[in-house]
């Protein structure tokens, strides 16, 4: 039977180190079989808890000490990636969490990709939500070794420029600073150079700037990132979409301060 056949194939990819696979890999080694009987097999399979299904024609085999709850979404961002043909990191976040800023439970997971971009998906409680960039700044991506493999994060001061520049994805510049208040800790300004800064807008390298000098206090820190952009600041607001009519203007960063960021323990 189709069911059966797939079924022990499937039982065995984890005895060989295999955890993915696709609709054409089944095709591919059951020529015979009719499409009826590759999607009975898939349903059960799914419905066991056998195999999870985080996007359309990609399949997860669920090794059985994780069932019932399921494997993360660590455990096969690279192969789906590698499936959709994208370059990707984890960010925001899931990166700062990976790095030890782990302020709060984080309850989706954040993929950076390059464009155009992808739908969110959503299986049960398992969240991706996709974020896309023309530009890959992958020489600042770091690996991650898991059961399966490897998978892409981005560093400490990536992560941190991706904050700034996504602060409205991510709960607003006060979550910014609580998550940066420990993100620092792994922070190594030396690996920021003028190359990792051009992949951003000017202004939110000044945010940035703003954030290490002033809220954090870590004046090393940002003095360097000062001396590798402050020849293209231009005067412009911290948050975006608010009024700063009577906003204190900070003139080293030319920041107009129409945001009050406090660091809560």
């Amino acid at each position: 039977m189709a069911e059966d056949s797939i079924t022990a194939w499937v039982y065995k990819m984890p005895t060989v180190g295999r955890y993915f696979f696709s609709r054409d890999d089944i095709i591919e080694k059951f020529p015979s079989l009719k499409y009826e009987g590759i999607k009975s097999a898939l349903r059960r399979l799914t419905e066991s808890g056998r195999i999870f299904v985080p996007w359309r024609g990609f399949y997860v085999v669920v090794p059985e000490e994780y069932e019932p709850y399921g494997v993360e979404q660590s455990f096969f961002i690279d192969a789906l990636m590698k499936y959709l043909k994208k370059e990707y990191y984890v960010c925001l976040l899931n990166a700062a969490a990976l790095h030890g800023a782990a302020h709060q439970a984080v309850m989706r997971f954040s993929v950076m990709i390059s464009a155009p971009s992808l739908r969110n998906t959503q299986k049960g409680n398992m969240v991706i939500d996709f974020v896309s960039r023309k530009r890959m700044p992958m020489r600042y991506v770091q690996q991650r070794k898991n059961r399966t493999g490897y998978f892409n994060v981005s560093s400490p001061e990536l992560t941190a420029l991706d904050l700034v520049s996504n602060y409205q994805k991510v709960g607003g510049f006060n979550r910014v600073a609580v998550v940066m208040s420990e993100l620092i800790e792994v922070m190594n300004m030396a690996k920021v150079d003028s190359e990792l800064l051009s992949y951003f807008p000017i202004a939110d390298v000044q945010r940035l700037g703003y954030l290490l000098d002033e809220i954090l206090e870590e004046r090393k820190m940002a003095d360097i990132l000062f001396s590798l952009s402050h020849n293209h600041f231009r005067k412009t607001v911290l948050k975006k979409s608010k009024p700063a009519d009577d906003a204190e203007y900070n003139d080293k960063w030319k920041l107009l301060i129409n945001e009050d960021i406090i660091v809560e323990a």
